[in-house]
């Protein structure tokens, strides 16, 4: 209610966006043109970004918490499930607009915005492409409505980039009826959003293939509250990011039925790579966003953060100094440059194109 109080125009603004955009989805064009949809889109979720999200940001980071009811906000809004179903409580948009949302929150607070990538995208965009009507029913409304904040559980210790080389199993038990997980899963995004347990719902890579298959990977839903699955440690004291909680996850033969098993026995790379393109995108806009912040070099915002940052025994402003303010100044492109710029990499246009085909 108090969201509505604030900005009046939010919430009655999401379902005509929807219709809009089906509406619109067929008209050809360069993702990079955006619909007049789309611009709706980004007027609404920057005023929201403006007098809710950017506010809060230094004292949440600061303090290395998340705005848990500032978040579930945006399930009002419909932001949480941008990209999912309309049937299981989502928007139904596409790939261009999830670019707006990530960039325009990144530009208020980037940890604020992680922390919903890792819920919209890692969680709720994977499961409403790969997951059955059934499992869509089960998991997508409370995520899109923000009753329930979800992550995605895949890298490990010793398992990052290289993520086939994981070691957490899933095994078949009871005569294949359900899996039992072991393993620990590191640096989660949303591992827990108080500090003392798991957030609600994640989506967990694990092998069911013999060892020597680096591919043989599935995926399943593990909830909150599964007998052998809890909250590790939590990462504290990060470089950035404060307020976008990230986790170690534990899972001690964590049993989970077959019915949570996302896409199929051993298929879970072909899911990881449905879901890549668009996280990749969300990513670059996020950079967008956090570049805005700072004003692209000289723009509002860049000069008191800059005055503030004292040269360690010099006594001065960053700003102060000619070489920076040059630097910064040759990092400050035009909004049509940037443009300009993100056309030339038609790798990029065909991801956008092709997302939005699906």
């Amino acid at each position: 209610m108090l969201l509505r109080r604030s900005i009046p125009s939010l919430r009655p603004c999401t379902i005509p966006l929807v219709r809009m955009l089906h509406s619109s989805s067929s008209r050809a064009g360069s993702p990079f043109e955006p619909t007049e949809a789309h611009a709706q889109l980004r007027a609404m979720v920057r005023k929201f970004a403006e007098q809710e999200v950017d506010p809060q940001a230094a004292d949440f980071n600061r303090d290395e918490r998340m705005n848990v009811p500032l978040f579930r906000r945006l399930g009002e809004l419909g932001l949480l499930g941008l990209t999912a179903q309309e049937q299981f409580g989502g928007s139904g948009m596409d790939a261009t607009s999830a670019c707006i949302v990530h960039e325009e929150l990144a530009a208020a607070d980037p940890a604020f915005c992680l922390s919903y990538l890792a819920h919209s995208l890692l969680f709720v965009n994977n499961l409403a492409r790969n997951a059955t009507d059934d499992q869509m029913a089960r998991f997508l409304p409370g995520a899109c409505s923000g009753e329930k904040i979800g992550g995605m559980c895949m890298s490990e210790p010793d398992a990052g980039t290289d993520v086939l080389s994981m070691r957490a199993r899933a095994e078949a038990v009871d005569g294949g009826s359900a899996f039992e997980i072991t393993g620990t899963k590191m640096w989660i995004t949303n591992g827990t959003v108080d500090g003392t347990t798991t957030s609600d719902v994640f989506l967990v890579y694990a092998k069911t293939g013999p060892p020597q298959d680096r591919g043989g990977m599935s995926l399943f839903v593990v909830e909150k509250g599964t007998p052998g699955f809890g909250l590790g440690q939590q990462i504290k004291d990060k470089c950035g990011m404060r307020a976008s909680l990230t986790a170690e996850l534990v899972f001690d033969r964590c049993r989970v039925p077959r019915d949570n098993l996302v896409g199929g026995e051993g298929q879970a790379v072909k899911c990881m790579m449905r879901n890549l393109e668009i996280e990749r995108l969300c990513l670059a806009a996020m950079s967008c966003g956090i570049a805005r912040r700072w004003g692209w070099g000289l723009g509002p915002g860049s000069g008191p953060w800059a005055s503030g940052f004292l040269v360690v025994g010099l006594g001065s402003g960053v700003w102060s100094f000619w070489a920076c303010r040059h630097t910064s100044a040759s990092m400050h492109p035009s909004p049509p440059r940037r443009a300009g710029a993100l056309r030339r990499w038609p790798t990029t246009a065909r991801s956008v194109r092709r997302l939005e085909s699906r």
